[in-house]
């Protein structure tokens, strides 16, 4: 179980010893002015209010992506940071930082909202982390990858509705093949995607976006896309983007069946392979 170390462990004593030299700590304490035109200062929070865990597994950087894609398709997604690779002969070796995701995610984290993670939502990591091993290169395999890559984007931009559909489109539908409208990819991803959410582990949901009509639901979701890919200002009060209520609720609905679309193309490959050509 790659999981099986999943502790809340003093950096200090776990990590800080192979980037600082010994007897020395890591210590900030930055001057800022606040809101109020007031004065202040940031500096590192007490141990106990540190919101990460290190996780220790056995594998090479290889394993530890494949680890990372499958920590992205739970319910709250979790992400890697720094990986930190130590060999059994000599000892610490090496460590790999993904720039851009850690920039991506420090620059938009005052926007963001933290979700509790309970051992129920890590519990499919391990079935996932399995799948993910033995998973030959093909369309779903680069789906995962480009998943990953979602992560480089900024939080809040619109491209990452963009990527979303790309991976979205890649696994379910193919090139229109007339021009009739019953071939378009705005009927294939809508159709395809209300029948898909009766085979998903559980129906999509959000608590302000009405999911009873999955098919009405994905054609307003498909506009969304197309406003952003022409170039339009996306306007949550039109008649076509209301019902979504804002970027970010349909961001959180958009990204929610993505997760699971994944998960469900890693146990049935077969049903998304005739899908796809349908």
């Amino acid at each position: 179980d790659p999981l099986s170390k999943l502790n809340k462990q003093p950096v200090q004593k776990s990590v800080a010893p192979h980037i600082f030299p010994a007897g020395h700590t890591c210590e900030m304490n930055l001057p800022i002015q606040t809101s109020d035109g007031g004065t202040g200062s940031v500096g590192i929070a007490p141990e106990a209010d540190w919101r990460y865990y290190v996780i220790n597994f056995a594998g090479n950087d290889h394993r530890c992506g494949q680890l990372g894609r499958a920590l992205l398709l739970l319910e709250p997604s979790i992400e890697l940071g720094n990986c930190f690779f130590k060999d059994e002969d000599f000892g610490m070796r090496g460590r790999a930082t993904p720039t851009n995701q850690i920039s991506t995610f420090f620059s938009s984290a005052a926007m963001m909202s933290f979700t509790q993670i309970s051992e129920d939502s890590i519990a499919p990591t391990a079935e996932l982390f399995a799948k993910i091993s033995h998973l030959q290169k093909g369309v779903v395999s680069a789906a995962l990858e480009r998943h990953a890559q979602i992560l480089a984007l900024p939080r809040h931009s619109d491209m990452v509705v963009l990527a979303a559909f790309t991976i979205l489109e890649s696994l379910i539908t193919h090139s229109p093949r007339s021009p009739w409208h019953g071939d378009s990819l705005n009927h294939q991803v809508s159709t395809k995607m209300a029948l898909l959410n009766g085979r998903f582990t559980k129906p999509l949901d959000h608590p302000r976006i009405d999911c009873s009509d999955q098919k009405s639901l994905w054609k307003k979701l498909y506009d969304l896309r197309s406003a952003i890919a022409h170039g339009d200002i996306p306007d949550f009060s039109s008649k076509s983007l209301r019902d979504l209520h804002s970027r970010e609720s349909a961001w959180e609905l958009l990204s929610q069946a993505l997760k699971r679309l994944l998960v469900l193309s890693l146990s049935e490959f077969e049903l998304i392979t005739a899908l796809k050509d349908c």
